[in-house]
C-alpha cells in the first residue's frame, strides 16, 4: 500500500538533528517551567531522561517518513560522506601543509648547495693551518737543535691547538651532518601528512 502522508523533505542531515535539538532543549523547558520540579535536580534529569528516550524514538519513526534531498533518510546515512557539505577547515589544513612542504624544500635545496661549499672552506682553513704550524716547527727545529728543552714547550702546545682545531673541525661537519638529516627527516614527515590529507581531501 503506498504511503498516504507527504514526506518531510530536508537538505541535510543537520537540518534533522537541528529539528530534533530544537524539539529537545524545548522540552526541557517546559518540564522546567511547568512540572514543578525544577527545583529538585535530580527528578527534573530523571523526568527530562525519560521524555528524551520518547522524543529520539518519536524522530526515529519519522526518520522513516523523511528524505534528504530526495533520498529516504536512511540511504542518506549510509552514504553520509557523500552528501556532506565540502570540508572547508580540512581544505585549508592541505593547503597550509603543502606551504610548509615546499618551504622547507627550498630550504633544504640551499642548504645542499651551501653546506658542501662551507664544508670545502673549513678543511681549506684547516689544512692552511695546519700547514703554518709545521712549518713554524720545522723553522724552530732548524734555529736551535741544541736547545731541546725549549724546543718541546713549544711543539706540545702546537700540536694541542692542531688536534683542538682538528676535533672541531670534525664537531662542526657532525653538526652539519645532523642539521641536513633533521632537516630530510623533517621533509619526509611533512610529504607524508601532506600525502595522508590530500587523500582525504579526495575523498570528501
Amino acid at each position: 500500500m503506498e504511503n498516504e502522508f507527504m514526506k518531510l523533505q530536508l537538505d541535510s542531515l543537520e537540518d534533522f538533528e537541528y529539528i530534533k535539538s530544537c524539539v529537545l532543549e524545548a522540552s526541557r523547558g517546559t518540564i522546567k517551567e511547568t512540572s514543578g520540579v525544577g527545583n529538585d535536580p535530580e527528578t527534573f534529569e530523571a523526568v527530562s531522561k525519560c521524555v528524551e528516550k520518547w522524543i529520539n524514538k518519536l524522530f526515529k519513526y519519522v526518520s522513516y517518513n523523511t528524505q534528504i534531498n530526495g533520498i529516504d533518510y536512511n540511504e542518506a546515512v549510509e552514504s553520509q560522506e557523500e552528501t556532506l557539505p565540502f570540508d572547508e577547515r580540512l581544505n585549508d589544513a592541505v593547503q597550509e601543509k603543502e606551504l610548509e612542504y615546499y618551504e622547507m624544500l627550498v630550504r633544504i635545496t640551499n642548504r645542499r648547495r651551501v653546506i658542501p661549499e662551507q664544508a670545502k672552506l673549513l678543511l681549506a682553513d684547516a689544512m692552511r693551518r695546519q700547514s703554518s704550524i709545521v712549518d713554524r716547527v720545522d723553522a724552530c727545529s732548524m734555529d736551535s737543535d741544541d736547545n731541546d728543552d725549549d724546543q718541546n714547550m713549544f711543539e706540545i702546545p702546537e700540536k694541542e691547538k692542531t688536534m683542538e682545531m682538528y676535533r672541531k673541525g670534525l664537531s662542526l661537519l657532525s653538526d652539519l651532518k645532523k642539521s641536513v638529516s633533521a632537516n630530510f627527516s623533517k621533509l619526509e614527515r611533512a610529504q607524508t601528512v601532506v600525502d595522508d590529507l590530500f587523500l582525504l581531501h579526495q575523498n570528501h
